[in-house]
């Protein structure tokens, strides 16, 4: 992980670490994923009986971060990663892979002004 951390330090990624339970169900209903990833998706209900759900991806989570944080093309690239546990129900292995409920993964995300600016980092 450590090495994982410092190429991604080294290409200006910057760190997140978000939470396992994200705090409700809104962003993946509007990408529309609440529904469509089914049973692979670990849901819950809080004491209140409102609808959560454990982190299997969160590229919803990072782009509302995204929505609500860049304003200008002027703090672009961002370059962002996270390196932590996720949840997932899959019904068997991809690709010749074991699949865990509980894994570490790391993700990253880019937001650039086109897409010539991603081909550069990839």
């Amino acid at each position: 992980m450590q090495i994982l951390r410092e190429e991604m330090n080294n290409i200006g990624g910057q760190e997140f670490f978000l939470p396992a339970l994200p705090s409700g169900p809104e962003v993946w209903k509007e990408s529309g994923r609440w529904d469509a990833i089914g049973d692979e998706m670990f849901r819950l209900k809080d004491r209140k009986g409102a609808d959560m759900c454990l982190g299997m991806t969160h590229e919803e989570v990072f782009t509302t971060l995204a929505r609500n944080q860049l304003r200008s093309y002027k703090q672009l690239p961002q370059v962002w990663y996270q390196i932590q546990v996720k949840f997932r129900d899959e019904a068997r292995p991809k690709s010749g892979l074991m699949r865990l409920r509980t894994f570490i993964m790391k993700d990253a995300y880019t937001f650039d002004v086109d897409q010539a600016g991603l081909i550069v980092r990839s």
